[in-house]
């Protein structure tokens, strides 16, 4: 089935990647550790991949792709968004739920199933990113 190019999730690539120049931005004002430090290459290399994804998912007129990738896309983001505290998380979480929302409509054009299981996998996802990271500290 066949959708419209998604505006939000659109905006949420334009966030993340915003976010991610402003990520970088912070950490060199701040002079605190390298930025060629594993965590930071890390947190920026996620940034743009689920920028990426959001951005491939906006243009993307196949339901059957653009669930999946746009609700990776958000909950990669949504996740980020909770670890990443009052800094930048803020931005994510709002560009995770731009990223989500087109994500369950795609579903919900493919059917109740597909939309039933949207928004929670979404939500997994982003607590199980949240999860590993407090297990890790």
């Amino acid at each position: 089935m066949r959708v419209q190019m998604s505006w939000s999730a659109l905006a949420a690539a334009g966030m993340t990647l915003g976010t991610a120049v402003l990520y970088v931005s912070i950490l060199a004002a701040e002079g605190e550790g390298d930025l060629r430090e594993a965590l930071p290459l890390a947190v920026v290399a996620l940034l743009i991949v689920a920028g990426g994804a959001a951005a491939v998912g906006a243009v993307i007129g196949d339901a059957h792709v653009r669930a999946p990738v746009l609700g990776a896309a958000g909950a990669l983001l949504l996740g980020l968004g909770m670890l990443a505290g009052w800094s930048i998380g803020g931005l994510l979480v709002i560009a995770g739920l731009l990223a989500g929302l087109p994500a369950a409509r795609a579903a919900a054009a493919l059917g109740t199933r597909a939309a039933a299981l949207t928004v929670p996998l979404l939500l997994a996802g982003a607590f199980a990113v949240f999860w590993i990271r407090q297990l890790l500290v």
